[in-house]
């Protein structure tokens, strides 16, 4: 008997731990819910109805989720034969399936395992009938810890078993109006108006002085009087480092602008209200301290800008006073919402290096001398060696700033020697990559900014023969080149690193790729910002010995490095943090506008229009290196890549080889800069 139960056991765990069945244990479901409203003409209306599809993405990997739901009432006031007549709320309710799962081969399951540490997942996407809308998340409930991260994803792990989130969604939907009064049937059904008569649009029904029609068109409620000065909107986003157009959006129906006072009580330390107006005191920029006071017309024919001059945390509120000349003052607080480079408060990026956060502990006395750390959430901190004059001996040194090196007077890291990152951690892995970073390269010589084990990232020196002075990206094979030159200037530089091809951009403009040289390089051994380390076994001493590299020479300011490609209504917000922050840009936010915006520089165009040309031209050569070794049609093709070249070009022999033709591919001039400068407007809007 004991033996026919030993050989049912035997039986039972090879089936188990060798068939494609597996075993889990249902969990309580994940919910992520949440209203949606149409924010037609500065509206927020409800949407009752639609399918949403909601997307998430496992961090540091390339896995996506995909979940539906229905818009569904949450809570019914009427009833009538079983049919809810009269809805008080709508929402969506995307659940999420979880298990505890011993072993799991069926790719169709959505179903998270469940493990028994929280694994993040970002908010990806989220379309309501297969229109995008912008994802808002508010709060969640459940088991909460104190060193749990917040932002735009989830968390899932046994330690956040049945866990709500709740997300709202807006956006622009496209609106019907039946009876052609300008009031949207939407707008009308929400106010209890009538969508079939174009008589209400005409009609007071709060008697502040306005129409339905108007407020409609001021995005206020018409049941509700406007005579009291009020604020529509109470958040605004800021940039760190940066500046920011600011507007006040305030609705009063019974009194002017020019009789409608705001009066500064208190700002955030670290704030600068910066008030430009077509008057004295205020052409030349006036800082707005407390209870000055503007008149409402001003500020609309003025510029008012918000300098913020450090990282915020909490309380990050603008106390004001809303005045007219009949009512009490009507106090109101605006939150500033800091923006932070990536979706999920960087938690995202595997490094975040910044000059300036640097900057601000070490005024404050919080820094470490020697070491800047990390913002991404990681601990990837980097430790700054300097070496001598010969760059044979290296020593732990402190950081130094330079408070000059800007014009927005942004302190930078004098970049003199590298950053030694931790050498068992990830921080440029190979695999698909965004490394953003703004610095400036100097001297003459060869210099890397970003290396590793997998690729490196540098600067040519200026007596290159083929790409002096210009950015390179390296694999231990390939090479791309940015073909302009960087070196002495200060750049925003993007590297954008796929499994089979890769791209440079250049103070927002491709400049390089996805075509690459084949050329050979030695990578470093260990991850370095600032130059190269190659460690070797020397038996003769029976140690490790480093060769250092390559060591940068200019000033460093940020680098952020995330380990997938950033789309690009990713990578543009991310921009803007960059160029108000050490470029001096102005952002003109408009991610939060009601309608659909199709903004396009006039730089966006020019260098879709450069990147052709500089195809057409690669195309050319190859098409000349064809003719050239089948020797057949020369001539025409000689001809055409002629025409890329700077006229009354001059070859050492005619027909020239196919390497003299790739050599003067390199005289192809494309003018990136007086593009950016002429064409890409100081004040950048962000949508």
């Amino acid at each position: 008997m004991k033996s026919m139960q030993y050989i049912t056991l035997f039986v039972f765990c090879l089936l188990f731990f060798t068939s494609d069945i597996h075993a889990s244990i249902p969990e309580p479901d994940t919910l992520i819910y949440g209203k949606i409203f149409n924010t037609y003409q500065n509206n927020s209306l409800p949407v009752k109805q639609g399918t949403v599809a909601f997307t998430i993405r496992k961090k540091s990997s390339t896995q996506e989720l995909t979940y539906h739901s229905e818009i569904e009432c949450l809570k019914c006031l009427e009833y009538d034969d079983g049919a809810c007549i009269h809805c008080e709320n709508f929402s969506y309710v995307i659940k999420i399936p979880q298990k505890s799962s011993i072993n799991s081969q069926d790719e169709n399951d959505q179903s998270l395992d469940l493990s028994a540490d929280n694994v993040q997942f970002d908010y990806v996407a989220a379309t309501v009938n297969g229109k995008q809308a912008k994802i808002l998340p508010n709060t969640h409930f459940g088991n909460i810890s104190p060193e749990d991260k917040e932002g735009s994803f989830i968390l899932v792990g046994q330690p956040r078993r049945c866990h709500v989130y709740n997300v709202d969604l807006a956006l622009v939907m496209e609106i019907s109006d039946s009876d052609n009064d300008g009031l949207p049937d939407i707008w009308e059904n929400f106010h209890a108006l009538n969508p079939e008569s174009p008589d209400d649009a005409s009609l007071d029904n709060d008697n502040d002085g306005w129409t339905n029609l108007e407020e409609f068109n001021n995005g206020t409620n018409p049941s509700i009087s406007n005579q009291l000065p009020t604020l529509l909107e109470n958040t605004f986003q800021v940039f760190e480092g940066g500046i920011s157009i600011f507007r006040l959006n305030i609705a009063d129906s019974d009194t002017s602008d020019d009789n409608i006072n705001i009066q500064f009580v208190s700002a955030p330390q670290g704030i600068e209200l910066v008030f430009y107006g077509k008057d004295a005191p205020y052409e030349h920029g006036h800082i707005l301290e407390y209870n000055d006071s503007v008149t409402l017309k001003d500020l609309n024919e003025g510029n008012l800008l918000i300098k913020c001059n450090t990282s915020l945390h909490e309380s990050n509120e603008i106390k004001l006073l809303i005045l007219d000349d009949q009512l009490n003052p009507v106090v109101a607080n605006i939150q500033l919402d800091v923006f932070s480079p990536s979706a999920t408060n960087a938690t995202d990026a595997i490094l975040w290096a910044d000059a300036f956060d640097y900057a601000n502990k070490k005024q404050e006395g919080t820094a470490l001398p020697k070491r800047i750390c990390d913002r991404s959430g990681n601990t990837h901190h980097g430790d700054f060696y300097t070496g001598t004059e010969d760059d044979q001996d290296f020593s732990s040194t402190e950081i130094q700033l330079d408070d000059n090196a800007l014009p927005t007077g942004k302190a930078v890291i004098k970049q003199n020697g590298y950053f030694e990152l931790p050498y068992a951690a990830p921080v440029f892995p190979n695999g698909n990559m965004t490394i953003i970073s703004a610095f400036r390269a100097s001297g003459n010589d060869n210099q890397i900014l970003a290396s590793g084990p997998h690729y490196e990232i540098g600067v040519t020196g200026k007596k290159h023969p083929l790409h002096p002075g210009e950015l390179r990206f390296a694999t231990e094979s390939k090479a791309i080149y940015s073909n302009i030159p960087v070196i002495d200037d200060f750049i925003l530089a993007t590297t954008l690193i796929t499994s089979d091809k890769t791209f440079i951009e250049i103070n927002g403009l491709w400049t390089g790729g996805p075509y690459s040289l084949d050329e050979q390089t030695r990578l470093g051994t260990d991850p370095i910002l600032g130059g190269k380390v190659v460690w070797e076994w020397d038996f003769r001493d029976m140690a490790w010995i480093g060769n250092f590299s390559d060591i940068m020479d200019g000033q460093f300011a940020e680098m952020i490095v995330f380990d997938r490609q950033l789309e690009e209504h990713e990578k543009w917000p991310i921009y803007a943090h960059f160029l108000t922050k050490w470029f001096g840009y102005v952002v003109c936010d408009f991610s939060h506008a009601s309608q659909d915006i199709d903004l396009r520089a006039t730089s966006g165009d020019k260098s879709e229009t450069v990147r052709q040309r500089k195809l057409d031209a690669d195309q050319a050569w190859l098409a000349y290196s064809d003719a050239y070794f089948n020797n057949e049609g020369i001539e025409d093709a000689l001809t055409l890549l002629e025409s890329y070249l700077p006229d009354g070009w001059q070859w050492s022999v005619n027909p020239p080889d196919v390497d003299e033709a790739l050599a003067a591919m390199d005289a192809i001039k494309y003018d990136y800069q007086k593009t950016l400068s002429t064409n890409l407007e100081m004040i950048m809007p962000i949508c």
